[in-house]
């Protein structure tokens, strides 16, 4: 009996993670001054495409929208069809429209979108600081690619759940390595009901933390309790309202869109260019593991199967970008160990030629990303300005 509440306490005792203590980490002089400029160069990028609003935002605003008025989470009141595939983000967003007037509503939507979406480079920053023993040159060089990564810069302000779940999942990354996986727990819950998706992540993560052994039983129990508590209740009103646990779009994007092998190959070569950080970096950080020292980056291969599953599965339907977002982010999180690794050897003048070969891809794919993102983003400046879809009258 001693033993089983000893158990007990322990699974429940709550311990809150590390995060920043920000008054210490931003107030250096030259790290404000970088962050800063960096903040603002991102919020730049993102607000000159605020006019763009995705076809898709119009589903969400009008759930949320009708939530707000007590309607329920229905497209047209009295008609109970599980159209959404965001609960959490349709959610949190009917506040505004709660409180605001239509046009308000929407703004205040897309700036929060804007926040999250800052918050999670000043997060990468971080992370890959504690990731990197506090390497300032590759923390910075990771925050600036991701503060103009084209697709983030175009999807941030699109009125989507897109910059939630990047931030989630950065926060979960950071959780794990920190092994508070009650925490960990919480946040794949949160996840998920932004991104049904995530859930193999979930599965990808708890599989790692069986077959590494690397925690006991009572963890991985709290670790599944965590995640359980936080998606049940949804779960259980889908269920009972809409009769199904996942939504009908969710089905209607799970068959393939190629029609041929000619489509297919175009398919893969858009993707190379577009979408490959994900694949670039796995296939680096598993060249740098043939040749290096014991790194750490062992936690890198739930986030970077996933990051390659997900990608590799939305190249196929195709899909929409907003889909390779989240899994570039967490792709470039993972070099962060392995880079800080390779390049401490530089100095070592036996370095052998694989590590030669890892640095000199390291350093294409590094400037690849830079040009990339670049151009990208000036790209996104003149399009989507251009041809603003701007925002579906809901009347």
């Amino acid at each position: 009996m001693i033993k089983t509440t000893a158990w007990s306490s322990n699974l429940f005792r709550i311990k809150l993670p590390s995060f920043p203590n920000l008054s210490r980490w931003i107030c250096r002089p030259r790290r404000g001054i970088f962050l800063l400029l960096l903040v603002v160069l991102a919020s730049l990028l993102r607000t000159a495409v605020v006019t763009y609003t995705s076809d898709d935002a119009y589903i969400s605003f009008t759930y949320a929208r009708n939530f707000a008025r007590g309607e329920g989470l229905r497209f047209n009141p009295g008609e109970q069809v599980y159209g959404f595939t965001n609960p959490i983000w349709t959610i949190l967003i009917s506040l505004p429209f709660g409180l605001l007037s239509q046009n308000q509503a929407i703004l205040a939507i897309k700036l929060l979108a804007l926040g999250f979406s800052i918050a999670t480079i000043l997060l990468l920053y971080y992370v890959t600081l504690k990731e990197t023993q506090h390497n300032e040159a590759i923390a910075r060089l990771f925050a600036l690619l991701w503060a103009i990564e084209p697709w983030d810069v175009a999807e941030a302000m699109n009125g989507l759940e897109t910059p939630l779940l990047c931030f989630t999942l950065l926060a979960v990354f950071h959780l794990a390595r920190q092994k508070k996986w009650t925490w960990v727990g919480w946040g794949m819950g949160v996840a998920i009901l932004t991104r049904p998706e995530s859930f193999l992540l979930f599965v990808l993560m708890f599989a790692w933390l069986v077959v590494s052994k690397k925690q006991s039983g009572r963890w991985l129990f709290g670790y599944v309790a965590a995640f359980t508590t936080v998606i049940l209740p949804w779960y259980a009103y889908a269920y009972l309202t809409y009769h199904s646990l996942l939504p009908n779009s969710f089905f209607e994007k799970a068959n393939l869109g190629l029609t041929s092998a000619r489509h297919l190959l175009t398919q893969l070569a858009f993707a190379g260019t577009n979408y490959a950080l994900p694949y670039v970096a796995i296939a680096i950080t598993f060249w740098q593991t043939r040749c290096r020292k014991r790194t750490g980056c062992d936690l890198a291969i739930p986030f970077l199967a996933w990051s390659v599953i997900i990608t590799t599965y939305y190249v196929l339907i195709p899909s929409f970008i907003r889909y390779f977002v989240a899994p570039s982010l967490l792709s470039l999180v993972c070099w962060a160990q392995p880079l800080q690794a390779l390049f401490e050897r530089t100095s070592n003048q036996e370095a052998r030629k694989g590590e030669l070969l890892s640095r000199l891809l390291v350093i294409l794919a590094l400037g690849f990303l830079l040009i990339r993102g670049g151009l990208g983003s000036a790209a996104n400046l003149y399009f989507y300005n251009l041809k603003a879809q701007g925002f579906h009258d809901l009347h």
